[in-house]
C-alpha cells in the first residue's frame, strides 16, 4: 500500500483549504483598513487625542506633572508607547499617523508571537507542521476579531502591551528548557508594564509555574525584572518630581458601570465560534493535567517531570487570570481593549485544536475528538463572519471627513481654548487639550479633583465653543460630564449645531461670531434638536 506523505488528514484537506482561503481574505481586509487608518487625519476612537497630547507633553520633558484643576491632564499609563510614537514621529511622520503605524506594527508582532506560541506546543518533529500550521490558523484568525479591528490602529497604549505580553509568555515557557531565556520573559514582561500598568496576568502565570519547577530560573528571572522595573521607577519618580505613581494608579480611577459591563456578553457573544473552537484545545490538556497529577503523585512532581505539561499549565493559568480580568469591563469607561489579552488566548487555543487535529493527537475522550475535526469549520466560519461583517469606523466616509474639517477650520479660527470630545480635532486645530471630559468626570465624581474651577470658567464662558458626542441624558455624554457640568454647558452655550453625525457643537448666546458662521451651514450643520 503507498503512503500518504501528505501530513494533513484528508477529512481536514478540505476544511483546511477552504480556511487558507478565509484568512488570506481576513488578512487582505486588516491590511487594507489598517492603511485607511494611518492615513485617516482624524478621530478614529476617543482616547486618541489626549494620548496624542500626553505624547506632546512627555517627549517635551513636563509629562506627568502635577494635577491642576486647570488645565486638568492625567497621564493614564506609563510612557512606552508615547515614546515609541515620539520616536517614529521625530522621523518627521504625522505624529497621529506615526501612533497608529506603532500600534499596527505591535499587532502585528503580536499575532505573530500567537503563532509562535501555538508552534511551540509540538511534541516531537511529526508535529512540527501541524502546530505551525496551528499558529498561523491562532495568528491570522485574530485579524478578523472586533477588538483587534477596533484598537489594532488607534493612537492607543494597547498593543505594545499586548505584543510584550506574550513575547514574555513565549520566552517564559522557553525558560522551562532554556532557562537563560527567563531574562528575556523578565524585560518583555516589564516593558508590557510600562505600556500598561495592568499587564499582570502572564508574569503571574508564567512565574508561579516556574517558582514551582525551576526555582532557581525563576527567581533569576524576577530578579532581573524587578531590577529593571525599580531602576525605570526610580528615573520615572524623579523626573516627574514624585507624581509618576500619582497619575498611572492614584488618577487612573473608574466608576463601576453596569453599563458598560455589557460589552462582556457582546464580545464573547460576538466571538462565540472561536471560544467554542478553542474548547476541545484547553479543556482536554486540563483533563490530561489533572489525570496525569494523580498518577504521578501530584502536580508539582509532574511538571518537574514534564516540561510540556508545564509549559500547558503556563498557558492554562493564564487563561484563569485573564479571564477573571475581564471583570474589569465594568469599569466606566471601558472598551473591547480589555478583551485583548484574553482574545489572543483564545486564538491560541483556536491553533492548538486545529494543531491536535491535524497531528491526530490522543485526547481523553471521543466526544473531544470529534469535536475538534469540526475546529477547521468552525474558525473559518468565525474568520468569514468577522472579515465581512464586522465593521471598522475608520473606512472612508468623505462626508464625515468634510465635517471634521470645517470644524477643525472653527476651531482654528477661535479665539480662546475650547472644551472637545473630539481632543483629535483640538491638536488638528493647533488647540491643547485642556481637559480631558472622561477622566475628569471620574476624579471629580470621586473627590480627587475640585470640578468648581472649571465650572467657573465655564459659566464665565472662557472657551469659544464646547464640542460633545450627544446630549444631556444620552449614556456617552453622561458618563463625560457630571450633572453640575453638564447643567453648565447647558446653560451658558446654548446655541446647537450637529455635525459629523453624532457632534453637537455648542456656542454662546447670541450672534454667530465671524470664526463660527461655517458652522451652520450645509445640510449636517442644521441646529440640533432640542435648542
Amino acid at each position: 500500500m503507498q503512503h500518504d506523505a501528505n501530513p494533513i488528514p484528508r477529512p481536514a484537506r478540505l476544511p483546511m483549504a477552504l480556511l487558507a482561503g478565509v484568512l488570506l481574505l481576513a488578512a487582505a481586509r486588516f491590511a487594507a483598513l489598517a492603511w485607511d487608518a494611518i492615513h485617516f487625519p482624524y478621530e478614529i476612537d476617543y482616547g486618541e487625542g489626549i494620548v496624542w497630547q500626553q505624547m506632546r507633553s512627555i517627549v517635551a520633558g513636563h509629562g506627568y506633572a502635577r494635577l491642576e484643576p486647570y488645565p486638568a491632564i492625567v497621564f493614564h499609563y506609563p510612557p512606552l508607547f508615547h515614546l515609541l510614537a515620539g520616536m517614529v514621529a521625530a522621523t518627521g511622520m504625522d505624529e497621529l499617523a506615526a501612533g497608529r503605524l506603532v500600534a499596527v506594527a505591535c499587532t502585528l508582532a503580536a499575532v505573530a508571537m500567537a503563532g509562535l506560541v501555538v508552534a511551540g506546543f509540538a511534541r516531537g518533529p511529526a508535529e512540527r507542521l501541524p502546530m505551525r500550521l496551528g499558529g498561523a490558523v491562532a495568528a491570522v484568525c485574530l485579524l478578523a476579531t472586533q477588538p483587534v479591528l477596533d484598537w489594532a490602529v488607534v493612537m492607543r497604549v494597547d498593543m505594545p502591551f499586548v505584543a510584550l505580553t506574550f513575547a514574555g509568555l513565549w520566552f517564559g515557557i522557553q525558560a522551562l528548557r532554556r532557562p537563560v531565556l527567563v531574562h528575556a520573559a523578565a524585560l518583555c514582561f516589564v516593558g508590557a508594564i510600562y505600556a500598561k500598568q495592568t499587564a499582570i496576568a502572564a508574569p503571574l502565570a508564567v512565574f508561579a509555574v516556574l517558582l514551582a519547577v525551576r526555582p532557581r530560573t525563576a527567581l533569576a528571572g524576577i530578579v532581573t525584572g524587578l531590577a529593571t522595573a525599580g531602576a525605570l521607577l526610580a528615573v520615572m519618580m524623579v523626573q516627574t518630581h514624585g507624581e509618576f505613581l500619582h497619575h498611572i494608579l492614584f488618577y487612573n480611577i473608574n466608576r463601576f458601570s453596569w453599563w458598560a459591563g455589557q460589552d462582556l456578553p457582546i464580545i464573547i457573544g460576538m466571538h462565540f465560534g472561536l471560544v467554542l473552537a478553542a474548547a476541545p484545545a484547553y479543556a482536554p490538556r486540563l483533563l490530561a493535567i489533572r489525570q496525569r497529577a494523580r498518577d504521578a503523585g501530584g502536580l508539582w512532581p509532574l511538571l518537574r517531570a514534564e516540561p510540556m505539561a508545564a509549559a500547558e499549565t503556563i498557558l492554562l493559568l493564564h487563561l484563569a487570570i485573564a479571564t477573571a480580568m475581564l471583570a474589569m469591563v465594568f469599569k466606566s469607561g471601558s472598551a473591547p481593549n480589555y478583551f485583548l489579552e484574553w482574545m489572543v488566548l483564545v486564538a491560541i487555543g483556536c491553533g492548538l485544536a486545529v494543531g491536535d487535529h491535524l497531528a491526530r493527537a490522543p485526547l481523553p475522550g471521543p466526544r473531544w475528538v470529534r469535536w475538534r475535526a469540526a475546529v477547521p469549520w468552525i474558525v473559518g466560519i468565525q474568520t468569514l463572519a468577522g472579515a465581512t461583517l464586522m465593521e471598522a469606523d475608520y473606512d472612508s466616509r468623505p462626508e464625515r471627513a468634510a465635517d471634521y474639517a470645517r470644524l477643525a477650520q472653527a476651531m482654528r479660527a477661535a479665539p480662546a481654548p475650547i472644551i472637545s470630545d473630539d481632543m483629535v480635532l483640538l491638536l488638528r486645530a493647533g488647540k491643547p487639550v485642556v481637559m480631558e471630559p472622561s477622566i475628569f468626570a471620574e476624579l471629580g465624581s470621586m473627590g480627587v479633583l475640585d470640578e468648581r474651577p472649571m465650572l467657573g470658567r465655564v459659566q464665565r464662558h472662557a472657551f469659544a465653543m464646547v464640542v460633545t458626542d450627544g446630549s444631556p441624558g444620552e449614556p456617552v455624554f453622561d458618563s463625560r460630564y457630571s450633572p453640575a457640568m453638564s447643567r453648565a454647558i447647558v446653560t451658558a452655550y446654548p446655541q446647537q449645531f450637529r455635525l459629523a453625525q453624532d457632534y453637537v457643537v455648542r456656542l454662546p448666546a447670541g450672534p454667530l461670531p465671524g470664526w463660527a458662521r461655517g458652522l451652520a451651514g450645509g445640510k449636517s450643520g442644521e441646529a440640533a434638536a432640542g435648542q
